[in-house]
């Protein structure tokens, strides 16, 4: 997987983007198949001059389906991850269970089974 950490208004430390690969990309590795991860972005950014707000900003692209967009803000930069990081493990275990119901239970949901329940249709 293809990582890019990018900061907006203030510099990325090698701190700072350890943080980010040991919280965001470990979660995603965990709670994903290996192979469906191709490229995630991350952005952190600061918004507003008064007040500071920190913002992190998540793209993972995952071949075959949609990708995940998260953007999370908060007072401080390492609650934004931490909360972007609850957001992106709660989207992939998710998609991770609609994509196994749906294997398991394919014609779960199908017209003709549908018909039949409410009479329409006879068989």
């Amino acid at each position: 997987m293809y990582l890019y950490v990018t900061a907006r208004q203030f510099e990325l430390t090698e701190g700072l983007r350890n943080y980010v690969e040991q919280r965001l990309v470990r979660s995603a590795r965990n709670h994903a198949n290996p192979h469906d991860l191709q490229r995630m972005e991350v952005q952190l950014y600061k918004v507003g001059e008064g007040e500071p707000r920190f913002g992190c900003h998540v793209l993972l692209h995952m071949p075959g389906q949609k990708d995940i967009n998260i953007r999370e803000e908060a007072l401080d930069l390492y609650e934004a991850i931490d909360g972007a990081d609850k957001r992106l493990v709660r989207t992939l275990v998710d998609r991770r269970e609609r994509r196994l119901t749906n294997a398991r239970h394919p014609k779960k949901f199908s017209w003709d089974r549908l018909g039949r329940a409410l009479g329409w249709v006879r068989r």
